[in-house]
């Protein structure tokens, strides 16, 4: 498999597009991502992944968003959830930003609030189910 950039963009249009680096293509869209146009996108700094078969260290499967409707979001572009949403501000969200350690992102806002969050990634050692 190839190593490839991928750049995340979002915008007016409420969604978040991941295109390849290397050729500008569209990967894979977030559809409705937020409910007002998207602001900010970071990608979480330590977790490498594989999105069609193609290997980014550049980017991770977290991606966290803002935007204009007064939420920021937490994203696993492999599937397109949300596996967090925060709602913590009370204008729009303008910048999110993830810490180099990954541990910690902060979120800023128009209401003139710094929000810092500490982040821990839960992993299932065993495929157990009851």
């Amino acid at each position: 498999m190839a190593e490839n950039p991928i750049v995340a963009s979002g915008g007016a249009d409420k969604r978040i597009a991941l295109i390849d680096g290397n050729t500008g293509d569209i990967m894979q869209w977030i559809d409705a991502a937020h409910s007002g146009a998207v602001l900010s996108l970071d990608f979480h700094p330590t977790q490498p992944y594989i999105l069609n078969r193609i290997i980014s260290s550049y980017a991770s499967r977290l991606l966290l968003s803002s935007s204009m409707d007064r939420s920021h979001k937490i994203f696993d572009i492999e599937s397109g959830e949300a596996v967090q949403v925060f709602h913590d501000h009370a204008k729009y969200v303008t910048r999110v930003r993830w810490h180099s350690s990954g541990d910690m992102f902060a979120s800023s806002s128009y209401d003139h609030t710094v929000c810092i969050y500490t982040y821990v990634i839960t992993v299932s050692l065993c495929g157990c189910s009851a």
